[in-house]
C-alpha cells in the first residue's frame, strides 16, 4: 500500500511536457518537522523521479542519484587539546564560518564516492581560501558530528523503486538545530552532473517551551519579571507547606 501510494504521487509529479535534457524532480514527506520537549528524532522520505528525453537516451551511460540535506549554518570554533605540564591546555584553533549543523549525503549504488562527496564539498567548504593545515580540524569536526548522527555520508542509501523512480531516507536527531533545511536532488551520468533540484524543509520547536523561549527573547524584562515572580511564589509555598507547628 505505501509503495503503490507513493508510485501514483510520482506519476502524479510527471511533467507532460518534454524537457530539453535529461532532468530530475522529487518530493519530501515533510515540509514542516515539530520539535516538542520528547522530541528525540524524525526520519524523512525523498522520493523522486528521472527525466529520460531523447538526448538522455542516446547517451546511455550509468546513471546516478546523489542527495545532499544541509541545516542551517553555524560558526564554530574547534580547538586542538594538548598536554602541557601535566595539564590539558588548547592548543592550536580555527573557526569554520557558516558550517552546517547538519549534513547527509546518500547515493545510489554505482556512483563513485568521489563523485558524490565533490557535490557535498562545493556546499560545506568553510572558510574561502582556508590554510591546508585547517583541513584536521575539519576532519575532527565532521568526525564529531558523525559520532552524534549530524553527519552521514552512505553510498547506496537511495533506493531505485524502477529505472525512473527513486527513494532515500534521512533521519535527523534529536539534537537537530532549529531552522531551514536545504535538500538539492542530483543526477549524474557517467560521473557528469546532469541537472540538480533543489528544495527546503523546516525544523521548528513549538510547545510550551518554546513559548518560553520566544518570551525571553522577544521581552527580556518581562521574562526577568516573572521569573522573579515564581521563585519568590515557589519560596513562600514551600515555607507554608514545610512550616513547622
Amino acid at each position: 500500500m505505501m509503495r503503490a501510494a507513493l508510485l501514483s504521487l510520482l506519476l502524479a509529479l510527471w511533467p507532460t511536457a518534454p524537457s530539453l535534457a535529461g532532468g530530475i524532480v522529487f518530493e519530501l514527506s515533510d515540509a514542516l518537522i515539530e520539535v516538542t520537549a520528547d522530541f528525540d528524532g524524525s526520519d524523512i522520505v525523498i522520493f523522486g523521479v528521472i527525466e529520460r528525453d531523447r538526448q538522455s537516451v542516446a547517451r546511455g551511460g550509468e546513471s546516478g542519484v546523489a542527495v545532499a540535506v544541509l541545516g542551517p549554518a553555524q560558526d564554530v570554533l574547534v580547538q586542538r587539546r594538548v598536554r602541557r605540564f601535566g595539564f590539558w591546555a588548547t592548543g592550536q584553533q580555527q573557526r569554520f564560518q557558516r558550517f552546517p549543523s547538519f549534513v547527509a549525503l546518500k547515493s545510489t549504488d554505482g556512483l563513485e564516492r568521489e563523485t558524490a562527496e565533490q557535490m557535498l564539498n562545493e556546499r560545506i567548504r568553510p572558510t574561502r581560501g582556508a590554510p591546508v593545515a585547517a583541513e584536521p580540524f575539519r576532519d575532527a569536526l565532521i568526525a564529531a558530528r558523525a559520532e552524534t548522527g549530524l553527519y552521514n555520508v552512505e553510498e547506496g542509501a537511495v533506493t531505485m523503486l524502477t529505472p525512473a523512480f527513486f527513494r532515500t531516507r534521512i533521519r535527523l536527531p534529536g539534537t537537530a538545530a532549529d531552522g531551514d533545511y536545504t535538500v538539492s536532488a542530483s543526477l549524474f551520468s557517467d560521473g557528469l552532473p546532469l541537472d540538480v533540484q533543489t528544495t527546503t524543509f523546516t525544523v521548528r520547536k513549538v510547545g510550551f517551551e518554546q513559548r518560553v523561549f520566544a518570551l525571553s527573547q522577544d521581552e527580556p524584562a518581562l521574562y526577568g519579571l516573572l521569573a522573579v515572580a515564581l521563585a519568590l511564589f515557589t519560596g513562600y509555598v514551600g515555607g507554608v507547606v514545610f512550616r513547622r507547628n
